[in-house]
């Protein structure tokens, strides 16, 4: 089996291989997102379900994500990235194929819980390859530019999944998630195995890794309010007198996509650890001028300091937790670590939602910012990693 070359003592970062894993992500997560303003229309319509089965109908595919996540990143470890980076969209093309004979809720959310498993092993298995191929000192910014992948597909697959409806076609649609799935499990099989070998004895046992709590937990805190953000930021808008919360977001995707795309080289020129820090104040900040600045302008000047920590804190704390491991049990570490995304982002939208309806809007911004300021003791705590040795061979 063909392996990746080991990373040039210049720190070569762009290669083919680091390009297929990332486009290969973005494939299976375009597929994903065709389905999101899709689902909700076909359970309402076709299915006649109510609030509960339409919510159940996007929503059941983040259950089994957080669940499958740190036993799928277990699985590359043990047998390779190639079988997550191929396996995952090819379960993501077959559940596609799988919504044409769905003629039931019951079967929708049962296809969403299996898509979940598609998403947790399609995410945790690109991402692995990445750091895997990234030069140390340039695994921040590799991890930068693969956010974009899953950024890209859930942000642009939305349109085409109204395009290709038109009307009522939702054969199409499924159809097409499937196709874009099988060309991402295409284009997988083009990345070579990236898992290094096995020295010494078998990795660790269990399928939550050590080396990923503190940081996951520090990202739990930096991401409550962003679940928070996307659930009510819109209403809050409205709130404050604006037509709505679409300029909002496009402030917000604007700037994520600027930093990492040409800020990608801050968390590794800062460190991981420091760019952490200035993501956690950024966003305390942010949070905190959102909710006392209770005007348009408050509004925007909080989500742009908000973007900026949002995207410098996910690449500095991957990069800090797989710094604090073997890299054979490395998809065991980002496996545990993405699985406090989906738990971050559920509980910021439930927990300030419950704060919104008790209090109110202001409140629950409030309540972001205290989160994210917990997340800085937390992160003080974090015993930084060993430097990572450099083999002689490297050096020649």
């Amino acid at each position: 089996m063909a392996r990746a070359p080991r990373a040039s003592a210049e720190g070569r970062l762009v290669t083919a291989p680091l390009l297929l894993a990332i486009f290969s992500t973005f494939g299976g997560m375009l597929s994903l997102g065709v389905l999101l303003p899709v689902l909700p229309r076909f359970a309402e319509g076709p299915l006649d379900a109510g609030g509960v089965g339409i919510g159940l109908s996007v929503g059941a595919s983040s259950i089994t994500a957080v669940v499958a996540q740190p036993f799928v990143g277990r699985l590359g470890d043990a047998y390779g990235r190639r079988l997550l980076v191929v396996g995952a969209p090819l379960l993501l093309a077959l559940v596609g194929l799988a919504y044409v004979p769905a003629e039931s809720l019951a079967a929708v959310i049962a296809l969403r819980l299996v898509a979940g498993v598609g998403e947790g092993a399609l995410l945790v298995g690109g991402a692995t390859v990445v750091t895997d191929l990234a030069p140390a000192e340039r695994r921040g910014q590799a991890v930068s530019y693969f956010t974009l992948a899953p950024y890209g597909g859930v942000a642009l697959g939305p349109l085409l999944g109204e395009l290709v409806l038109g009307g009522e076609r939702y054969d199409a649609v499924w159809t097409c998630s499937a196709a874009l799935a099988a060309a991402a499990a295409l284009l997988g099989t083009l990345v070579p195995e990236t898992r290094p070998e096995r020295s010494g004895a078998p990795a660790r046992r269990g399928l939550v890794h050590g080396a990923a709590l503190a940081p996951g937990i520090v990202l739990a805190c930096a991401l409550l309010g962003f679940g928070g953000f996307n659930a009510f930021v819109a209403l809050y808008a409205l709130e404050l007198g604006l037509d709505g919360g679409g300029l909002v977001f496009l402030e917000f995707a604007g700037i994520v996509v600027a930093v990492r795309l040409f800020g990608a080289r801050i968390p590794d020129l800062l460190g991981a650890q420091r760019c952490a820090t200035l993501a956690l104040v950024l966003l305390a900040t942010a949070f905190a001028a959102i909710a006392l600045w209770d005007q348009p302008a408050g509004l925007f000047v909080g989500t742009a300091v908000m973007a900026l920590g949002q995207s410098l804190a996910y690449p500095a704390l991957v990069t800090l937790a797989v710094g604090r491991a073997p890299a054979e049990e490395r998809g065991a570490v980002i496996g545990t670590f993405s699985a406090f995304v989906d738990l971050a982002i559920f509980g910021g939208a439930a927990g300030l939602g419950a704060v919104v309806s008790a209090a109110g809007y202001q409140e629950a911004f409030l309540t972001a910012s205290v989160a994210a300021a917990l997340g800085l003791p937390l992160l003080a705590g974090i015993a930084r990693p060993r430097p990572v040795p450099v083999a002689a061979d490297d050096l020649a």
